[in-house]
């Protein structure tokens, strides 16, 4: 009897170790970005296209509400204007948005990376992942 409990008490150990390492080392926000960037794709062109249009969407320091019906393709149901000119738009979707850990965003930028780059952001890592849009993660 002794011995099966020791083999069980193995057992829950090793679970709770193969746990840890998968919270440690599984690229959760990756993940999710990449099913997120497919899946709302058409829903955040047509945000873009509302911005550039300048119809609805409720401003608080270039915080936007989005309309209920496109609130699940950003965190909190907000997304951040950096710029909407007629030469250039610049429009972040959050992924994670942190405080003191940091934001990841999924940004469309008309002007590339170099946009993102010439923006004010404290941008810790960038990764294009299609035609405009980038991963960023930010400080």
């Amino acid at each position: 009897m002794s011995k099966n409990k020791s083999m069980f008490e193995c057992f829950i150990i090793l679970i709770y170790i193969l746990n840890i390492l998968v919270i440690l080392f599984f690229p959760f926000r990756k993940i999710k970005t990449k099913l997120e960037f497919d899946l709302y794709m058409n829903d955040r062109l047509e945000i873009i296209n509302l911005v550039k249009q300048q119809k609805s969407i409720y401003n608080d320091n270039n915080i936007f509400v989005l309309p209920n019906e496109y609130k699940k393709v950003s965190t909190s149901g907000k997304i951040i204007i950096y710029k909407n000119s007629s030469e250039d738009t610049m429009i972040g979707f959050w992924i994670f948005r942190g405080m003191m850990s940091g934001s990841v965003q999924i940004i469309y930028s008309s002007g590339g990376e170099d946009l993102i780059m010439n923006s004010n952001l404290d941008i810790q890592h960038i990764a294009q992942l299609a035609e405009n849009w980038f991963y960023v993660e930010i400080k």
